[in-house]
């Protein structure tokens, strides 16, 4: 019987503007070593933008550069585990 190990999707997330590129980065626990996507999410589907792997620490990092969309943007590593983010500019 193979044993399926599921990663808590707990996740500490940091949003910095950086000059002017926009910066996503956290930390899930339990989440070492896998594929981490980044999608903008516009009414029913979501579009990948980027993805990364998350290090040993357990921490990930996205840089949306200098013209980013903004909008309703989607974190996940599978469909079960997700979480959602609106990016936008103050005026």
């Amino acid at each position: 019987m193979k044993k399926i190990v599921a990663a808590t999707f707990s996740l500490f997330l940091a949003l910095t503007i950086q000059a002017k590129d926009f910066v996503i980065s956290g930390k899930i626990k339990g989440g070492a070593k896998q594929k981490i996507f980044l999608a903008l999410q516009r009414g029913g589907e979501a579009t990948p933008v980027d993805s990364t792997v998350i290090d040993e620490k357990e921490n990930f990092k996205f840089v949306l550069k200098e013209g980013y969309k903004q909008g309703f943007y989607r974190i996940y590593i599978s469909p079960e585990n997700t979480a959602a983010i609106i990016v936008g500019k103050e005026e």
